[in-house]
This record gives C-alpha cells, sequence and structure tokens, in this order.
C-alpha cells in the first residue's frame, strides 16, 4: 500500500498538466465514439455527445489529481 505521504510527493512531481491532458484525451475520444455510434450528426446528438464528453473529461480530470 502506498503511503500518503509518497503519494503527494508523486502527484506533485507528475503535476496538474498530465490530469488535464488526460481530461482533454478522453473527451475527445468519447465524443468521436458517441458520434460513430449515434450515427447522426444532428443538433441533439451532438448536444449529448458533448454534454457526455465533458462529464467523462471532467471526471478524469478530478479522478487524476
Amino acid at each position: 500500500m502506498i503511503k500518503p505521504e509518497t503519494a503527494r510527493v508523486v502527484r506533485e512531481e507528475r503535476g496538474a498538466g498530465a490530469s488535464l491532458a488526460g481530461g482533454i484525451a478522453v473527451a475527445v475520444g468519447v465524443l468521436l465514439l458517441w458520434l460513430l455510434l449515434a450515427g447522426s450528426l444532428q443538433s441533439g446528438s451532438i448536444a449529448i455527445g458533448l454534454v457526455l464528453a465533458a462529464a467523462a473529461g471532467a471526471w478524469v480530470r478530478l479522478a487524476d489529481l
């Protein structure tokens, strides 16, 4: 098990940039997969895809902090 002070040091060394880049990459991936699965480029399906992508990206961003 990782000690809390070790986890804090690793988090500080890695920085917030890694979690931001990961969140953006996940959001773009989720949006692309949603649009491929939806099959139509109507405004409603794009809006739902944007909401899902933003939620997944924010979740990854916060989980990686």
